[in-house]
């Protein structure tokens, strides 16, 4: 895992990101827009801060974002459509 995931996430020092559609990131990716990074979560953002989160922000439609999440994560997250563990994090994100 940890070969697959290493060269998804740092090159030469560098973090590894790529270009998506919004819409067609699954819920758990976290995104970079205007320099600031986001969490996506259903129909909305939730800004990451080191204080939290705050509160949701509607999602822009066909918007083009800088991906944060490792390619291989996403992907893998994609195929949890019944947000069988994406949704562990839900809990999570109400307190």
């Amino acid at each position: 895992m940890d070969m697959v995931l290493r060269p998804a996430r740092i090159d030469r020092r560098e973090k590894v990101t790529f270009e998506a559609a919004l819409e067609s990131l699954p819920d758990g990716c976290f995104v970079q827009i205007h320099e600031r990074p986001y969490l996506v979560w259903g129909d909305a953002l939730l800004l990451w801060t080191p204080e939290g989160y705050e509160r949701p922000e509607i999602k822009p439609r066909e918007a083009t974002v800088t991906v944060l999440t490792p390619e291989p994560l996403v992907a893998c997250m994609a195929t949890d459509t019944d947000r069988k563990y994406t949704g562990l994090a839900l809990g999570w994100l109400q307190r």
